[in-house]
């Protein structure tokens, strides 16, 4: 499998303890709604956000002025990510960096 970047978010605020909080309970809510089990993990110092949903690997890496969205799956399942898949999972990723923080009302206008 490949990884390969998805997006990259430019951020005003970089990771805390808080914003990881916030982060974990918005991938706890989405598991919830999920018919696949969704596991976490935090690596690299805890910058670094692994997160599965059996076949893909989601790498979310937080550095100071960007969260970079890295993705890891076989062919068959990187078909189905359409550009209308994509879209969808950029809003909600930026649902969630202004939720926590990571942009600011400021900056969104």
């Amino acid at each position: 499998m490949k990884k390969i970047k998805i997006f990259e978010f430019a951020i005003d605020n970089p990771l805390t303890e808080e914003k990881r909080k916030v982060v974990e309970e918005k991938i706890e809510e989405n598991a919830q709604q999920s018919s696949t089990t969704v596991s976490y993990l935090w690596k690299e110092n805890e910058e670094t956000l692994h997160i599965t949903v059996d076949p893909v690997l989601i790498e979310v890496k937080f550095l100071e002025k960007i969260v970079e969205l890295y993705a890891e799956a076989p062919l068959w399942a990187r078909l189905l990510l359409t550009d209308k898949k994509k879209n969808e999972l950029r809003q909600e990723v930026e649902a969630l960096l202004h939720k926590a923080e990571f942009i600011t009302a400021k900056k969104a206008e």
